[in-house]
């Protein structure tokens, strides 16, 4: 697959991808209601912008500390977050308020990718994980707009899919990023095996591990109380089918 049957796919798909949001606002009104960001139907940011995309709560929760550090040593800058979920969205707005932009994630067809850089301007982009867009990345880089993809992992079964079915849309893009920063050397190994100059990754760690939660020491002692002295399982993260 290249860039340009990506594309004709992504024309394809974007009336069914418009009527899923609306299938899924009878449930949860917040996708119908800001759709229009998703369009890039936003307002222009005059500020200088460094622009953050956590899909979900996962990644904005493990880019916390990450955030922070951003809203501290660039005080000139406004940080804008984008989320794709209504759920990244509202874990989004009820940790920073308004120290922060927030709008949700576009739609990675070229009009709509064109249309939201141009509103939002970024002098940076971070992308965390695995959010990895041709478009987007594609215009930011031919915008000559630093974008880095951090917290970067990559299974092995996603390289065999890559390889498998988009091989050299995979390998263009991800040498459109300026940066790959992986959370450990296998991911990395796998980012160069896809076909990344191995001057653009480094393995850096994850950044979940920076995370330095306090304790509630009140929910604590209520927990202590009902649990006593029994031994618990906690299944803290599971999928369909698990």
């Amino acid at each position: 697959m290249n860039l340009t049957l990506y594309n004709f796919i992504g024309y394809l798909l974007l009336p069914v991808m418009l009527l899923r949001l609306l299938l899924k606002s009878l449930r949860t009104p917040n996708y119908r209601q800001r759709m229009g960001e998703r369009l890039a139907f936003v307002k222009p940011i005059a500020q200088r912008v460094i622009w953050v995309h956590c899909v979900s709560v996962g990644e904005f929760r493990a880019a916390i500390p990450l955030i922070d550090k951003l809203i501290k040593q660039y005080s000139n800058h406004k940080i804008l977050l984008t989320s794709t979920t209504t759920t990244g969205s509202d874990a989004i707005v009820k940790h920073y308020q308004n120290s922060v932009l927030h709008l949700y994630f576009p739609f990675d067809v070229p009009f709509i990718i064109k249309r939201y850089i141009k509103k939002v301007n970024p002098a940076l982009c971070l992308l965390l994980e695995t959010e990895i867009w041709p478009n987007l990345i594609h215009y930011l880089h031919k915008n000559k707009i630093p974008t880095l993809l951090i917290n970067a992992r990559l299974s092995q079964r996603s390289l065999k899919k890559y390889q498998r079915f988009t091989a050299k849309l995979a390998k263009q893009t991800l040498n459109n990023f300026s940066h790959i920063a992986a959370q450990n050397q296998n991911s990395a190994q796998r980012f160069i095996e896809l076909g990344v100059n191995k001057s653009k990754v480094a393995t850096t760690g994850n950044i979940k591990f920076d995370l330095n939660p306090t304790v509630n020491k009140t929910v604590s002692e209520e927990l202590g109380a009902l649990v006593g002295n029994r031994k618990i399982v906690v299944f803290a993260s599971t999928h369909k089918g698990e």
